[in-house]
């Protein structure tokens, strides 16, 4: 056989583990190979595009909301939010607003003897149902806050009440009361925003 039928028979051979190569490839590649006396250029570029834990979660309709105001009068009203995350992991975040000065409280392992009045949660996915295994009350009875695990105050002003997740996500433990408490220091009446967003892992 001739040096120039080895030459194509070479580059047949190459081309065809090129071609499998470029379908495996999840990134950007230039490889530039090298067939007897000629230059193959192959030039590979393909994109994936990917969703964090969270956005995922929206997709597969496991991820939920609570989101609503109220004005608030008076001082030292206090507001108790509390959620019980049943057999999942919540990987909760929520954002707190107020216009005067306010204190949140997080605390984990509440003892709770009435659940109050029960909160609609809504999933982020519209396409699926509210089946959230995490449940969320407003005003309960409880009968031990449990162990203070996060704390802030915010003033009024330039520096209205809000807050925000512990720099991300908080991960809460399955079966356990978790128990939001929002106290309004300021006298007057003023207004209360809240959201709490979580996703449900089993």
């Amino acid at each position: 056989m001739s040096d120039k039928t080895n030459n194509v028979s070479t580059a047949i051979i190459i081309a065809g583990i090129l071609i499998s190569v470029i379908l495996l490839l999840p990134f950007d590649k230039l490889d530039i190979v090298h067939v007897g006396n000629e230059n193959l250029n192959v030039n590979v570029s393909s994109e994936i595009i990917t969703l964090d834990e969270y956005n995922s979660a929206i997709h597969l309709g496991n991820a939920y909301f609570v989101k609503n105001w109220t004005d608030l009068t008076g001082a030292e009203t206090v507001v108790n939010f509390v959620f019980y995350t049943d057999d999942v992991y919540a990987h909760a975040t929520w954002d707190l607003s107020g216009e005067a000065e306010f204190i949140f409280d997080l605390y984990e392992g509440a003892i709770i003897t009435n659940n109050g009045t029960k909160i609609i949660a809504q999933n982020h996915n519209r396409e699926f149902t509210n089946n959230n295994s995490v449940v969320a009350y407003a005003n309960p009875t409880i009968s031990d806050d449990g162990t203070l695990v996060y704390s802030s105050v915010v003033g009024s002003g330039k520096d209205a009440f809000l807050s925000r997740s512990i720099g991300g996500e908080f991960i809460g433990n399955k079966s356990t009361w978790y128990l939001f408490r929002i106290t309004k220091v300021a006298t007057g009446t003023h207004w209360l925003d809240y959201e709490f967003n979580w996703a449900e892992e089993i």
